[in-house]
């Protein structure tokens, strides 16, 4: 199993739905205020805003281009591999 940090547009370009993603939550954000700072997702891919969509059910996502920049609430994310 690989573990790749995604920390380039093209990374997220290469993700497809299903594709495992692990995220490191920020302190500030919802999902570690709810006891998850860290969660791993089969994602459904990303949207029309360049959002990470994570679950549907939760609407968990992220902004891929406030992640590069590193103003999003996801710290770290990263892609699992096999």
């Amino acid at each position: 199993m690989q573990i790749i940090k995604l920390e380039r547009h093209e990374q997220f370009e290469q993700l497809k739905k299903g594709d495992l993603v692990v995220v490191e939550w920020k302190p500030s954000s919802l999902e570690y205020k709810n006891g998850r700072p860290i969660t791993t997702n089969r994602i459904w891919g990303v949207n029309e805003l360049n959002e990470l969509i994570l679950n549907r059910r939760t609407n968990s996502y992220f902004s891929i281009d406030m992640y590069l920049e590193g103003t999003s609430q996801a710290r770290e994310a990263y892609l699992l591999t096999q």
